[in-house]
């Protein structure tokens, strides 16, 4: 019986010493003067045509933390604040052997500073490895609403978050990774700022609980987008505004600072269009269609055309009921009007700052009232 407990004793520490010695050999092959380690949160998709920059977010554990610190704080690129810093690559190739489902992956990273337009993280090269990862595991939102107490790692309507930044004590910005589904009205524009077109997703009531909100306040209805090439040439082929499902990423999330929007920058896929919308709308040059208001009974829309090239003049207002998808025109003018409050579908009231762009003056605030009837739409003025 000795014999026995005196052998068993023996194989578990010749099996102790092998493992030990194992994860030592692992630790000592990552020299952390080339390579830190930690996790990335991805959702699989490397290409994000948004950014200018692809990129990854990183998060180090607490070696890397501190050896970031002293190499990185005077560069204001990271401090020991930050749960996460997103590193860039300059080549997609790069990601190939990376995960392509929604996770958190422990890697060993080698990177650097590039300087061109902005200071940044470059990646040089990334592996995935088997160890050495951060210590906290994240929870699980039950609901969709978040708080102050949420972390690098938590989980929220199927997303992982990626980037915490708390501003101040009363004002927060969040990412996430993994894609929203939603269904609703999109619209897509000409974009003179970026020489591109751009668009948004105001999607109903019912996608609501597909997207986080913060503090039980939902500050918008819409996020922007921007999309893959092929996506917004099959919208752009079918109507500039229509209905349809969407999947989207790259979701952010702002309460309390600036404007308070949460835009999901990258359309990742187009679920389906309702063909009753097809045709109904279109990009020509610059002239095309932007949402003044809607909510799930219908929309209020401005066809914006710029006579000049230059700069927009004339603003074609319609009116489009969700049920029937009927696009009603209402009246031509030089205004901008934003729909500012909801009588029923078919009555409501718009409002103006007084710009008048067909004159280039700017005169009294005012308000319309808008009537939908049979015989046609009445305008109170």
């Amino acid at each position: 019986m000795k014999k026995l407990i005196l052998i068993v004793t023996l194989l578990l520490l010749i099996f102790t010493g092998c493992n030990n010695g194992s994860q030592t050999d692992i630790i000592k092959e990552i020299d952390r003067s080339e390579y830190l380690t930690g996790e990335i949160i991805t959702d699989g998709d490397y290409f994000i045509p948004e950014y200018g920059y692809d990129g990854i977010w990183f998060v180090p554990d607490m070696e890397s933390r501190e050896i970031m610190q002293e190499k990185y704080s005077d560069s204001g690129l990271f401090s020991l604040n930050d749960e996460s810093c997103y590193l860039n690559y300059d080549n997609i190739l790069i990601t190939e052997d990376l995960p392509k489902e929604l996770g958190i992956y422990k890697v060993k990273v080698k990177f650097d500073i590039k300087s061109d337009s902005y200071s940044r993280f470059n990646i040089i090269d990334i592996q995935l490895t088997d160890s050495i990862g951060t210590t906290y595991e994240g929870k699980t939102y039950s609901t969709n609403n978040l708080d102050f107490d949420v972390k690098v790692k938590d989980r929220v309507c199927g997303l992982i978050v990626n980037f915490v930044d708390r501003i101040d004590k009363e004002s927060i910005r969040i990412g996430f990774s993994g894609e929203i589904e939603t269904e609703g009205y999109y619209n897509i524009s000409y974009s003179e700022m970026y020489d591109s077109n751009f668009g948004n997703i105001y999607y109903d009531e019912k996608s609501s609980d597909n997207i986080p909100m913060f503090n039980g306040e939902r500050t918008q209805s819409d996020f922007y987008f921007a999309g893959k090439e092929e996506l917004f040439k099959e919208l752009e082929a079918f109507s500039s505004f229509g209905r349809g499902k969407f999947k989207t990423s790259n979701f952010n999330l702002v309460y309390n600072y600036g404007i308070d929007r949460g835009p999901s920058d990258v359309l990742t896929e187009i679920i389906s269009l309702d063909e009753n919308y097809k045709n109904m709308f279109e990009i020509n040059g610059k002239d095309s269609s932007y949402v003044m208001g809607c909510n799930d009974d219908f929309a209020v829309l401005a066809y914006i055309k710029y006579e000049d090239g230059i700069y927009p003049s004339i603003l074609d207002y319609y009116y489009i009921n969700t049920n029937s998808s009927e696009k009603i025109f209402m009246f031509t003018t030089g205004y901008y009007y934003d729909l500012k409050e909801v009588i029923n579908e078919n009555e409501f009231i718009l409002s103006s700052n007084g710009y008048n762009a067909e004159t280039g003056s700017d005169d009294k605030p005012h308000e319309i009232k808008c009537k939908i009837t049979e015989e046609g739409v009445i305008v109170e003025r």
